[in-house]
């Protein structure tokens, strides 16, 4: 959604850096999130995406349970252990936690796999919902169509809402 969230950002420079006010350009916004939300093509990327996501939860889940269970082995024979075999589980049990951490950070941090695939993902679904606005724009001459859902707006007349109109045509868009 940053190229939505950029539109919005567009208009609000176009708008305080004295853009042409005459009374026949029509202005309009949208709730990107909204749309985002009620897209069926969202749903499908997200319902992939998500099952991509428990995978690799369950990877890591089971990482974490050889770790939890090679310490509580550790814990329960230390005192049968010699001390170079205490420093040996300690290392076996460190590489493991080391290995877990490194999983943790290359799959859900934020430059991870799970951000990675989300960009991905929604990449041609936020597309679709750009050429959406474009053609509405285009069709019903508005001049600037800015983004609600972004950092800025703090107010704006409902008659100049076009989330159901961009609904609308990104639904017939689909059906083509």
């Amino acid at each position: 959604m940053r190229t939505i969230q950029a539109l919005g950002c567009a208009a609000a420079i176009a708008i305080a850096t004295g853009g042409r006010a005459d009374a026949e350009q029509k202005m309009g916004f949208v709730r990107s999130d909204e749309i985002l939300e009620r897209y069926s093509a969202t749903k499908g990327a997200v319902a992939q995406l998500q099952q991509e996501v428990d995978g690799w939860r369950q990877e890591g889940a089971e990482m974490e349970q050889e770790v939890a269970q090679l310490f509580e082995e550790y814990q329960s024979q230390s005192a049968m252990l010699s001390d170079a075999a205490k420093k040996q589980k300690e290392e076996q049990i460190n590489r493991k936690r080391v290995a877990l951490d490194e999983y943790v950070q290359r799959y859900f941090g934020p430059e991870g796999k799970a951000a990675k695939r989300r960009a991905e993902l929604l990449r041609p679904v936020e597309a679709a919902i750009l050429e959406s606005i474009k053609i509405v724009a285009e069709r019903e001459s508005y001049a600037m169509i800015f983004d609600a859902s972004a950092a800025g707006v703090v107010w704006a007349d409902g008659d100049l809402d076009l989330t159901e109109t961009v609904i609308s045509e990104l639904d017939s868009r689909a059906e083509e």
